[in-house]
């Protein structure tokens, strides 16, 4: 086996796991959203501010990783 066709591989399958779980968090993340917004307001009370600030760290993770990609 060649070293250059043993790197490929290796390269496509890493970046078939990273679009697989791309697009498993972003299904997981707009299935989240639709359910929050499908929820009244009142009823999520302290626990739509808790859920807030625990996203927060995440936004700011993924808004940092995206502007690497640049």
């Amino acid at each position: 086996m060649r070293f250059g066709s043993h790197s490929h591989a290796d390269r496509n399958q890493r970046d078939a796991k990273v679009n697989a779980e791309h697009d498993r968090l972003v299904t997981t993340l707009r299935g989240l959203a639709d359910r929050i917004e499908r929820v009244n307001v009142d009823q999520l009370g302290d626990g739509l501010v808790s859920i807030a600030a625990a996203v927060d760290p995440l936004v700011r993770a993924v808004e940092r990783a995206l502007g690497r990609q640049k």
